[in-house]
């Protein structure tokens, strides 16, 4: 793999600082104007990589930050400063995003357009909440209080710090607290009768092995039957389950762009009834919102969250409740990407939406396939999928590098650029009898791909699946890096798309918080990969095992012969040769190749010892 992750995330600290801190002062903003989720975006730029399992990035201990991570970060000033920079630009952020009860908010804001493509929009009409912006904010709340958690015990003493730190620890989980809770709120269920179009539809992306009608809605439903009866218990904060008494109706579940309309309150002890506000999304659920929602959710119960114990006793309720979602819905979109024998509706590309959007241009089909193959990979790693389950995934997103020019040279006005530029534009509906007013704009395709890839790359097990993807990967990572702003104030940072795409207008300058922010992901997740253990065949190690047996046969050999009483030299070489073998030994299993490297060593050792006294073990010779 090309990628350097390390290197790579440096640069973007570097620029990200320099960008966003100016004369003493975190500066929000960029080519979009504040709004609660680019905010986010710009924090969780410096503070998702410090705030990982990897160590290779953290902060919060300035005597044990790396010299090259406080290099990058000296916009920021010392390590001692950064921790208290960024104290200070969190404190911000939760502060402006509460109304003026004090209550979080999570409004769209300046990302949010109008129906149509040019028109303004007013101030008062960006003030509807998002999904997205209740997401990020889970994963930037988690990332602050468990930071600021592990900077608190390295020994401060200064009481207005204390007192800093407190007031943001406490309003980061308020903060989580009311994420959760709209979450929870913003969870749709969708039913339709098998003669609807959103039937209709759903039955010909499933029907991939030609069944009658009848016969296929029949076994799409017995699919369906374990997950149609747990999301009955998904009472906590979801409108219209009764829909699914219904049994001959075909479902969806996910969730909406906001909280759904008629969503009941959730009770709970830290976040008042009175203050959850109605909603008014359609309860239908998103491919985009949805596999953004999986994402935050996600962090709630990673390993980090549970070992530094960052959830209240009511934050880990609602995270049950959205976990039990979490799971239902991967487990739902899995089983219908899965679907047909020969060929599974996901290969089946491009993904055909149960509900089509007036004027949505088809290509944005590729863009659901991609998010169903997100969800699907995602629920792949609760298994323990075959090779050839992850090939025919890895298929799946070859081919959508390759129709979305990511992998292929566009040609002048070809379509497929529209899957970049303007991307997937997300109408927020209210309800089937009136038009939406408002879109919420979608451009994350290649930098989606880029993650996906690397995480599927993660799970494979055999070596050449594996190289596969992250050949994939590192043309998909060309592709991203070439689209760099190199000139500017964003320089370093993302998102100049004419840069690959020629004929495209250009764009601003200042950074697309967006977008850099995905890049950030997609580089930690290439950590993650290669944090992992190198893959391994049986083949391998067998080969492993056999040379330390025939090593084990010879040192012995050596020590039956008298080697330990021939001289200091002999014994410090054989005690050497004998911590060798156990270094083989213990890497026989992980890392076979390594084993081997080691063992071809030692058994090259101990036959220049046994050359070098051939008279000596003739004379012992039976």
């Amino acid at each position: 793999m090309k990628i350097q992750p390390r290197q790579l995330l440096l640069d973007l600290w570097q620029a990200a600082a320099a960008y966003s801190y100016v004369k003493g002062e975190w500066v929000f903003g960029g080519r979009a104007e504040p709004n609660s989720t680019a905010d986010a975006e710009q924090l969780l730029c410096l503070m998702y990589p410090a705030t990982t399992e990897s160590p290779y990035f953290r902060l919060e201990q300035p005597d044990l930050t790396a010299r090259d991570v406080a290099e990058a970060l000296r916009p920021l000033g010392e390590a001692v400063d950064v921790p208290q920079v960024l104290l200070g630009a969190v404190s911000a952020f939760l502060r402006r995003y509460r109304d003026d009860d004090g209550i979080p908010v999570f409004h769209g804001g300046s990302y949010l357009q109008a129906i149509n493509q040019g028109d303004e929009l007013p101030p008062d009409r960006q003030q509807v909440e998002i999904v997205d912006s209740m997401s990020m904010s889970i994963t930037l709340c988690l990332a602050i209080l468990g930071f600021f958690k592990e900077y608190r015990n390295t020994g401060i003493r200064r009481p207005q710090l204390l007192r800093d730190i407190e007031w943001v620890e406490k309003a980061a989980s308020e903060r989580l607290t009311a994420a959760m809770v709209g979450l929870l709120r913003s969870f749709a269920v969708h039913a339709f009768s098998p003669t609807s179009a959103a039937g209709d539809t759903l039955l010909r992306t499933t029907d991939q092995d030609r069944l009658p009608r009848e016969q296929l809605t029949a076994q799409l439903q017995r699919s369906l039957n374990d997950i149609r009866a747990d999301l009955q218990r998904a009472t906590a904060g979801t409108a219209g389950l009764e829909v699914l008494e219904n049994e001959n109706h075909l479902f969806e579940c996910g969730w909406s762009w906001g909280v759904v309309r008629a969503a009941p309150t959730v009770r709970t002890d830290e976040f008042p009834e009175a203050a959850q506000k109605p909603g008014r999304a359609i309860s239908r659920p998103n491919l985009y919102f949805t596999l953004t929602a999986l994402d935050g959710i996600a962090d709630l119960f990673s390993e980090r969250t549970r070992r530094l114990g960052l959830l209240t006793a009511a934050q880990q309720a609602l995270s049950d409740n959205l976990q039990f979602r979490w799971d239902l819905v991967q487990r739902y979109w899995s089983t219908i990407a899965g679907f047909g024998s020969q060929r599974t509706a996901l290969e089946d590309i491009p993904w055909r939406p149960t509900v089509r959007a007036d004027g949505e241009i088809p290509v944005n089909d590729h863009y659901y396939s991609l998010q169903v193959a997100g969800m699907m990979i995602e629920d792949l790693y609760r298994q323990k999928p075959s090779d050839n389950e992850l090939s025919r995934v890895a298929k799946v997103l070859d081919e959508l590098a390759i129709r979305s020019r990511v992998t292929r040279r566009a040609t002048r006005q070809e379509a497929a650029i529209d899957m970049h530029v303007p991307g997937l534009r997300v109408r927020l509906v209210e309800t089937d009898e009136r038009e939406p007013e408002l879109v919420w704009p979608v451009a994350d395709f290649v930098t989606a791909l880029l993650k996906r890839t690397v995480r599927l790359a993660t799970l494979a097990r055999g070596a050449e699946l594996r190289q596969e993807l992250l050949d994939l990967a590192d043309r998909i990572w060309d592709h991203i890096e070439q689209r760099m702003i190199e000139e500017g104030p964003g320089e370093g940072l993302w998102d100049d798309p004419r840069r690959t795409f020629r004929d495209l207008s250009p764009v601003s300058t200042e950074p697309s918080w967006y977008f850099t922010e995905r890049v950030m992901e997609c580089l930690i997740a290439v950590v993650g990969a290669i944090e992992r253990e190198p893959v391994t065949s049986g083949r391998a190690i067998t080969e492993a095992l056999e040379l330390l047996a025939e090593a084990e046969h010879l040192f012995h050999k050596q020590l039956l012969g008298g080697g330990l009483d021939a001289g200091p030299a002999m014994r410090r070489e054989l005690d050497g040769i004998g911590v060798q073998i156990e270094r083989g030994r213990a890497a026989a299993q992980r890392r076979p190749g390594t084993a081997k490297a080691i063992l071809q060593e030692i058994l090259l050792r101990l036959d220049q010892l046994d050359a070098a006294r051939p008279q000596f073990y003739e004379a012992i010779q039976p």
